[in-house]
C-alpha cells in the first residue's frame, strides 16, 4: 500500500516525525513515529563507542612508534602470521612482555603497517592516563570495534546490516559484551556471508592490562552506584571471553592480536585453558628477539641527530657510551626513550649525557628496575621539591582518571588551578621533569601526560622510589587540603580567566563517587561548617545548580556521621535548602529531602 498525495500532505507541518517502511508479502506499510525521543541507529552507536582509541585518533597521536630499523624481527613474525595467516591455523596472537619493552610501540606500529597494506580491519588502544574514561574501560571496546568495521570499504553492506540490529535492539548498548560481540559483529557478518577473499586481516587490542573494573559513567558523569562493578580480573576475563567467541565463530573472518603485561588473570586465561592455548600464539618480548642491538641502534641514530641539530661534532659519543647505555637499559625501551628526551631538554647534550653516564645503578637481582629506578630518582631530585612533585604528578593522574565530568580540552588547566597556591608554581615543580612527562599547551588548553607508565610502577612501590614515596593517605590528606583551602578561599588561589572552572570546582565536589578515596580519607573533623555555602552555590548558576544541590546533601549526609559533624550538616543543609528555594522559586526535590531527613532525625 503506497502513501497516498493527501496522507502525505497531511505531515507537511509536522516535527519528529519519520516514516518506518517494512515489506510484508511485497506490500510497503507505513507507520509513522512522532516520539521526538527517536534517535536513528547511527546516533545512538555514535554515543556509545571511543573515537579516541583508534590507533590513528588524534587522541592517540603520542602512541609511542618504532624507530625505523628496530624491532625488525618482531615486526617481521607478527606481520607474516597476519598476511599468511590461512597457512596458519592459530587465530589469536598474545604479544607480551616485562613492562617497558617497548609493547606499544610494536602493536602501533604493526596497526600503521596493517592499515597501509590493508590488513588492518578495527583497533583498540586501551589507556589507563588517556583524558578520556572511556579509553580505561570496557564498555565502549565491542561498538567501537563494530564501528570501525562497518566503515570499512571493503566489508560492503555491514554498515546497513549493523545499524538494522541496533534499530531491532536499541539498548545493546547496556548488554554484556557477548551479547554485545553477536548482535553488533557476529549477526551482521553472518546475514552478509562475505567471501574471504580481499577482507582485511586483523583486529589489534593493545593495552588490555590497562582496562580497569567497571564503572558507570553517564552522559560524562560518574555513578555512586557501585552494586554492579565488577574486579579489573574480571573485566578482563570477559574482554577475552568475548574475543574468543568471535573467533569461535566461523563467519569472523579475521585474526585478533591482543597486547597486555602478563598479569594474572590474563597469563591464566592465555596459559592455563588448553583450548585457548592451542588456538593461541604468544610472543614474549625478552632477549630472543635482540633487544639490545636495537637500542643501540636506537640511541646511535639519536645521538647523531642530536649532534646536527646543536652543531656538535659526530664524535659526542662513543661506542663505550652506547655499550654502558645498552647494558643499563636491560632490554627495557623505556630506558633509551627517557634518556633521550632528558638529554634533549636542557640543550646541552655533552653535559647531559655525562650526567646519566654517572649515574650508574648497581644491578639488583632482586629488582631488574635498578637501573630505570635510579634513572627517574635522579630526574625527580632534580626539581626544587622532590615530594611535592610527586605529589602533583599523582594528583594529576588521579583527578585525571576520578574527573570524566571535566571536558578533557580543560582538565589539565582545572587540575594546575586545584593544585597551585601561587603563579607559576607549576613550572617551576614540574618543569625539570620534563623528560616523564609532557606540560605542552596553551594558558587555555594545558596538556599533561606521563610518557610511559612505568613511572607509577615506581612511584608506588616503597622499595623502588624509597625516600620519594607518598602514601596513599599523604596523597589525599594533601588533596584534601587542597580542596579545603580553595572553598576557605571561596576561589582558586591563583586566579583564572574563565570563572566557569571555579563552578566546576564546586560541581566536580558534588559529584564524588563514595568509593573515591578522597572521599574515604575525608577528615570529619574538618570545619566545613565556616565555608559560605552561598558563594559557591551563587558561581554555580541555574542550569547545574538542582544537579549539584541534591548530590551535595546526599554527599554531606552520607559521608559525615551525624555524630562528628553536627554544626556541619545543619549549616549545609539548611543553607543549601534556603538558597535553592530563594534563586530557583521551588523547594530541593522532595525524595532528596527526605533522604537527609533520615540522618538529621539524629542530630
Amino acid at each position: 500500500m503506497e502513501p497516498t498525495v493527501n496522507t502525505i500532505h497531511s505531515f507537511a507541518h509536522a516535527q519528529n516525525v519519520r516514516l518506518d517502511t517494512y515489506n510484508q508479502n511485497n506490500t510497503n506499510v507505513y507507520h509513522v513515529n512522532s516520539s521526538s525521543s527517536y534517535r536513528p541507529p547511527l546516533d545512538r552507536l555514535l554515543a556509545n563507542i571511543a573515537p579516541g582509541a583508534f590507533h590513528d585518533a588524534d587522541e592517540a597521536c603520542d602512541l609511542p612508534k618504532c624507530h625505523p630499523e628496530t624491532r625488525a624481527a618482531v615486526q617481521e613474525n607478527i606481520l607474516s602470521w597476519i598476511e599468511h595467516g590461512d597457512a596458519q591455523p592459530k587465530k589469536l596472537m598474545w604479544i607480551t612482555g616485562p613492562a617497558g619493552s617497548g609493547k606499544t610501540a610494536i602493536a602501533s606500529t604493526v596497526a600503521e603497517i596493517c592499515q597501509e597494506r590493508g590488513f588492518l580491519a578495527a583497533s583498540f588502544f586501551f589507556s589507563g592516563y588517556a583524558s578520556s574514561p572511556y579509553r580505561r574501560l570496557k564498555r565502549r571496546l565491542i561498538t567501537t570495534l563494530a564501528y570501525q568495521l562497518m566503515q570499512h570499504e571493503r566489508l560492503v553492506g555491514l554498515k546497513d546490516a549493523v545499524l538494522r540490529r541496533i534499530e531491532h535492539d536499541p539498548v545493546v548498548f547496556q548488554k554484556r559484551l557477548k551479547e554485545q560481540v553477536e548482535v553488533l559483529v557476529l549477526g551482521p557478518l553472518r546475514s552478509l556471508r562475505l567471501p574471504r577473499s580481499n577482507l582485511p586481516k586483523v583486529v589489534i587490542i593493545d593495552g588490555l592490562d590497562e582496562c580497569e573494573a567497571d564503572s558507570d559513567i553517564r552522559d560524562g558523569r560518574p555513578s555512586t552506584d557501585v552494586s554492579g562493578w565488577r574486579s579489573k580480573e574480571q573485566v578482563h576475563r570477559e574482554i577475552l571471553s568475548a574475543l574468543l567467541q568471535a573467533l569461535d565463530d566461523p563467519s569472523f573472518p579475521f585474526r585478533i592480536i591482543v597486547v597486555s603485561r602478563p598479569e594474572r588473570a590474563i597469563k591464566h586465561f592465555f596459559e592455563l585453558d588448553e583450548r585457548v592455548a592451542s588456538n593461541t600464539l604468544g610472543i614474549f618480548l625478552d632477549g630472543s628477539y635482540r633487544p639490545d642491538t636495537d637500542i643501540a641502534l636506537f640511541l646511535r641514530a639519536k645521538f647523531a641527530a642530536l649532534g646536527l641539530r646543536y652543531g656538535i661534532p659526530q664524535d659526542w659519543f662513543n661506542d663505550e657510551d652506547i655499550r654502558i647505555l645498552v647494558e643499563q637499559a636491560s632490554g627495557q625501551f623505556i630506558y633509551p626513550a627517557t634518556i633521550v628526551r632528558f638529554i634533549t631538554e636542557t640543550g646541552d647534550p655533552v653535559r647531559q649525557l655525562q650526567l646519566i653516564l654517572r649515574w650508574r645503578a648497581r644491578v639488583s637481582e632482586s629488582n631488574p628496575f635498578a637501573t630505570l629506578d635510579a634513572l627517574y630518582t635522579r630526574i625527580l631530585q632534580s626539581s626544587p621539591d622532590k615530594v611535592l612533585a610527586v605529589k602533583w604528578i599523582q594528583a594529576f593522574r588521579l583527578l585525571q582518571q576520578e574527573t570524566p565530568a571535566i571536558r578533557s580540552d580543560e582538565s589539565t588547566l582545572f587540575i594546575r588551578s586545584f593544585l597551585e597556591v601561587r603563579q607559576g608554581q607549576m613550572a617551576t615543580i614540574l618543569g625539570p621533569l620534563t623528560s616523564l612527562m609532557s606540560l605542552e599547551g596553551t594558558e587555555s588548553r594545558m596538556g599533561f601526560h606521563l610518557y610511559h607508565k612505568t613511572l607509577v610502577d615506581f612511584l608506588v612501590d616503597p622499595n623502588r622510589c624509597g625516600n620519594l614515596y607518598v602514601t596513599e593517605v599523604a596523597q589525599y590528606e594533601f588533596l584534601r587540603g587542597r580542596w579545603y583551602a580553595i572553598m576557605k578561599a571561596q576561589g582558586f588561589q591563583v586566579p583564572v580567566k574563565d570563572r566557569r572552572l571555579q563552578a566546576r570546582f564546586l560541581d566536580l565536589y558534588a559529584q564524588m563517587p563514595r568509593t573515591w578515596p578522597m572521599v574515604r580519607f575525608m577528615d570529619l573533623h574538618q570545619p566545613y561548617n565556616s565555608v559560605d555555602v552561598k558563594w559557591w552555590l551563587d558561581c554555580l548558576g541555574p542550569v547545574s545548580m538542582e544537579h549539584c544541590v541534591s548530590h551535595m546533601l546526599r554527599f554531606v549526609h552520607t559521608q559525615c556521621p551525624w555524630y562528628r559533624c553536627i554544626p556541619s550538616c545543619k549549616v549545609w543543609r539548611d543553607g543549601i535548602i534556603e538558597y535553592y528555594l530563594k534563586q530557583t522559586g521551588r523547594p530541593v526535590p522532595g525524595k532528596v529531602v527526605r533522604f537527609v531527613d533520615k540522618f538529621v532525625k539524629k542530630i
